[in-house]
């Protein structure tokens, strides 16, 4: 019977720190369960401020990684609103991918995609961060997840996607 107790205790625990490291991990792009909370509950501009305080951003290429999944790339004036003020910035980019979410973020930062977004960042040259979401990994639909990303960020600074044009 205390053999029983223990293992049950041992399960526990290990669900318990599985949990925790899930919620707590910030490495790379992996984003905290509270980014993606706040995307479910309700997502609207007044949460931007603490969406963009729990999110993990990226000052570089994000990587490479196969994943489908939502990106949004923030562009500042400069280095230092970009570490002070982080929800100072000047423009807004919300994308989504199918396939490798990486690769989409990375065709706008090297000016393959938005013209305004690749003006600001590789003409102007100014900072931008970039956060990617596996929306799959924490149970999202990527439409939803997309478009709960676009109300966060929704405003005169936001970059309007171009439309495909139809065939």
């Amino acid at each position: 019977m205390i053999f029983i107790f223990i293992a049950i205790l041992i399960v526990i625990a290990i669900v318990v720190a599985k949990r925790m490291i899930v919620g707590t991990q910030n490495t790379g792009t992996d984003q905290a369960d509270e980014a993606y909370e706040l995307l479910e509950d309700e997502p609207s501009p007044k949460i931007k401020d603490a969406f963009i305080s729990k999110t993990a951003w990226e000052h570089e290429d994000p990587g490479q990684s196969r994943k489908p999944g939502c990106y949004v790339i923030l562009v500042y004036e400069n280095k230092k609103t970009m570490r002070s003020a982080p929800a100072d910035y000047e423009l807004a980019y919300v994308g989504k991918s199918e396939k490798a979410v990486d690769t989409a973020a990375t065709t706008q930062l090297i000016g393959e995609g938005n013209a305004e977004l690749a003006t600001a960042v590789k003409e102007d040259r100014k900072p931008y961060a970039v956060a990617v979401f596996h929306c799959d990994d924490y149970g999202m639909d990527i439409d939803d997840c997309y478009e709960a990303l676009r109300k966060v960020f929704a405003g005169e600074r936001l970059i309007k996607p171009v439309k495909k044009a139809k065939k």
